[in-house]
């Protein structure tokens, strides 16, 4: 599943549709469709660590987002929620930050927003270069990643985060 901010014409699938009153676009892949991800992975401002492809077999939610995105403002809190109620279902949401490159700007972010989750800080665009091909150059975007790290079919996040799971 792949929630976008705007954008469109980006050369994602023909399943590509608005997801209503949220004013993003959604995409499904059917199972048959879906393919792997490539690697993900980076450090987050705190220094530690991130690789997406070790976190299988949960269901990863990746979430591209930056400090001056309204819309990732809202959207973290959204994040954070269903991180904390899915964690015993082995989902884990893990952001990225498209375009923070100061550990503190990143560290306000998380604190001001109460994310707990961890944040690649993606100063070299190479977590972000992962996502071609599967979303759309825009920000926020949200990824599904099924217990086999392809992208998965999935709702956008304010509407039926129960699709994580499986």
């Amino acid at each position: 599943m792949t929630a976008v901010g705007c954008g469109a014409g980006d050369g994602l699938p023909s399943s590509t549709a608005a997801a209503g009153d949220q004013g993003r676009l959604w995409t499904q892949y059917p199972v048959t469709e879906r393919q792997e991800l490539p690697p993900v992975e980076g450090t987050t401002a705190a220094g530690d660590e991130v690789d997406v492809q070790a976190l299988r077999p949960a269901v990863v939610v990746l979430n591209t987002w930056f400090a001056g995105c309204a819309p990732c403002r809202r959207e973290a809190p959204v994040l954070q929620a269903a991180s904390e109620q899915y964690a015993d279902k082995g989902v884990r949401v893990v952001g990225i930050d498209v375009r923070d490159t100061s550990a503190s700007v990143v560290t306000n972010f998380q604190e001001r927003n109460g994310v707990t989750y961890p944040s690649i800080v993606d100063a070299d665009g190479q977590a972000s270069l992962a996502l071609r091909g599967f979303a759309p150059s825009a920000t926020p975007v949200t990824l599904v990643l099924d217990p086999q790290g392809r992208v998965a079919p999935g709702s956008p996040v304010k509407s039926a985060p129960r699709s994580w799971t499986g």
